[in-house]
């Protein structure tokens, strides 16, 4: 494989590692506004 198939590979592997943080961020953002709603609606 070539140096640039491999800067690729190691780009796509970059970004995919990042968007499935995000993804956990957005996710845990998400369920914890779940939560507090749930939270303040039990008071």
């Amino acid at each position: 494989m070539s140096a640039t198939g491999f800067d690729a590979t190691q780009q796509r592997r970059r970004v995919r590692r990042s968007a499935l943080l995000w993804t956990l961020v957005a996710a845990a953002f998400y369920f914890g506004f779940i939560v507090l709603a749930v939270v303040r609606g039990l008071r």
